[in-house]
């Protein structure tokens, strides 16, 4: 009988284990890879609720981010925001603190580098047997909690960002792969010449 009770307690702490590890081998994953996924957002406040999707390549502080008419390139010093259809281009430097809670592409680096785990549970959601990881700032933020929902073979699926001003942005995941961190950055550099002559470029620098 006590051998038993043993066994089962042994169980029971390998099992509340396996969510932490879960989350700590997504969040390396996250830093040291490439990451590609498509997503729809909904962020949520008071006063209003905006929606829209689009698709993110990523690997640490650099991404291509492309939705709802827009096109977002950076790499990691400056970052071009792009409408083709309107003819118009905004370049900017980026600094550090920047706001990502409603940048998919930014929040998966932000995770790894400056929130800690608070609470990781396993959690049935849509079906899926997925992991729930609630992550709060180690350093000052307007950002107050990240949620991640994590699959057992280390996909993001769902995530949450709540800004201390009480807006809520929600990013539905999909089709979300890895592949090894790669040298070459082509795809994280604007080339400005792909915009016509004519195109209205406003530089912040």
């Amino acid at each position: 009988m006590i051998k038993m009770k043993l066994l089962a307690l042994i169980i029971s702490v390998l099992a509340a284990a396996a969510p932490q590890e879960t989350v700590r081998d997504f969040l390396d994953l996250a830093s040291s890879s490439r990451l590609s996924f498509s997503y729809e957002y909904s962020a949520r406040s008071s006063a209003s609720t905006m929606t829209g999707s689009g698709k993110v390549t990523a690997q640490g502080d650099l991404f291509l981010m492309e939705g709802d008419g827009i096109e977002v390139v950076c790499d990691g010093k400056t970052r071009w925001t792009v409408d083709r259809s309107a003819g118009e281009a905004v370049v900017e430097s980026v600094s550090s603190g920047e706001d990502f809670s409603a940048n998919p592409a930014l929040f998966l680096s932000e995770a790894s580098k400056s929130f800690v785990v608070k609470e990781a549970v396993r959690v049935k959601k849509g079906g899926k047997d997925l992991v729930k990881a609630v992550l709060e700032s180690a350093v000052e933020s307007n950002v107050r909690s990240i949620i991640l929902f994590i699959t057992p073979d280390l996909k993001l699926s769902e995530a949450e960002v709540t800004v201390s001003g009480g807006t809520v942005a929600t990013f539905i995941i999909g089709d979300f792969s890895s592949s090894p961190a790669s040298e070459d950055l082509t795809v994280f550099t604007f080339d400005r010449s792909s915009l016509p002559s004519d195109a209205v470029i406003t530089d912040l620098r």
